[in-house]
């Protein structure tokens, strides 16, 4: 029997075929869908799409990478790792890349995820960027998602200022605390979700020590990965404290 030594088998550069991974399709499998493990017959695994709203599918079993077409009932390869051509415009070198629902990924969690699982990473930035696709590089994180909930987190901005969420939220009230000079006319402070307004707070003739408390408040969900932002515009004078009060979900 013919044999082939190790250093005859070259490397591969976007993907690696002798590292793929027979599997039997539990369903219907597209080319490049991330697929778990879930079952076994005739020895080998029985694969399904991934998705991060149902733990079973997001936070055990094997994770892999679709080589091509699977119909179900059928065989194929999966990939453990793989270089993939994606839009990554909006996003920064070494962002995380998140699985999302039916064997798709994002580089946000989605907000009724109930196991948030990174699965690679933007490694160059682009319309035609490039991202890294190796879900067992990366370890399932602890849900976030909880429908009888969930944990109160309270973050604190500046009057221009941005926190990037390791989670999916739900913005519960917010505020503001002048700081120093009264806000000259026509300030405000507007708090938004991912540039999406959430509230705009007149600081216009507020007092240092003083609080401005949200009236109302819209786009509450943030999903992990994405912003919360302070932005003033008119007038000047906007040194405050703004507070946001977010559920984790």
């Amino acid at each position: 029997m013919a044999t082939i030594k190790n250093k005859s088998i070259k490397p591969g550069s976007d993907l690696n075929y002798s590292e793929g991974v027979k599997v039997q399709a539990g369903e219907d499998i597209a080319t490049g869908d991330l697929i778990i493990v879930l079952g076994h017959t005739g020895g080998m695994g029985i694969a399904f799409k991934a998705d991060a709203t149902t733990t079973l599918r997001a936070g055990s079993g094997r994770m892999l990478i679709a080589k091509h077409a699977i119909p179900s009932g059928s065989f194929g390869i999966g990939l453990p790792w793989q270089i993939i051509n994606f839009n990554t415009a909006v996003m920064t070198l070494g962002d995380a890349i998140y699985l999302t629902t039916a064997g798709a990924f994002s580089n946000a969690s989605p907000s009724n995820a109930t196991v948030r699982r990174q699965v690679g990473t933007v490694i160059t930035v682009g319309a035609s960027g490039r991202i890294l696709i190796a879900p067992e590089s990366f370890a399932p994180e602890a849900s976030d998602y909880n429908n009888t909930g969930g944990v109160v987190k309270l973050i604190q901005l500046t009057a221009s200022g941005v926190a990037t969420l390791n989670s999916n939220v739900r913005i519960l009230d917010a505020w503001l605390v002048k700081d120093t000079a009264p806000g000259a006319g026509g300030s405000i402070i507007t708090l938004e979700n991912s540039g999406t307004p959430v509230e705009i707070f007149s600081v216009a003739g507020v007092n240092p020590t003083e609080i401005v408390r949200a009236n109302s408040l819209d786009n509450r969900l943030v999903g992990a990965g994405g912003q919360i932002t302070t932005t003033p515009s008119g007038g000047g004078d906007y040194d405050s404290s703004v507070y946001v009060l977010l559920n984790l979900f």
